[in-house]
């Protein structure tokens, strides 16, 4: 969700980093220009993690963000956000299919996986 000049955007999230993040604007009539200060605010482990930023480049679809006066306490907790997509993303991954790598690793196999 941006919140902007108290209006409230909803967003998906496409990626993100220690310094900013990159969302699709759900509503097409969202038009946020450069530089514009907002209040950015994530799902994050059952807790809304809330963060200041400022867009940084828009296509009118998407919009980056670089996240302004973080915190440790804030940093943390985009790590902890980065850490819990990349198991989701590994759990969606193992379950469509083994993944690239494993055709590399003879002596490992689908079945080996899960029998455990």
């Amino acid at each position: 969700m941006v919140e902007l000049n108290g209006q409230q955007f909803p967003a998906s999230l496409v990626n993100l980093g220690l310094g900013g993040a990159l969302l699709e604007m759900r509503d097409s009539t969202a038009q946020l220009a450069g530089n514009e200060p907002c209040s950015l605010y994530f799902e994050n482990g059952g807790h809304i993690l809330s963060l200041s930023g400022i867009v940084v480049r828009t296509d009118g679809r998407h919009v980056g963000f670089a996240f302004c006066n973080t915190v440790t306490a804030d940093k943390e907790q985009i790590e902890a956000k980065i850490i819990r997509m990349s198991i989701l993303t590994s759990r969606l991954a193992v379950s469509r299919g083994p993944h690239p790598f494993t055709k590399l690793m003879p002596f490992v196999s689908r079945q080996t996986l899960t029998d455990r």
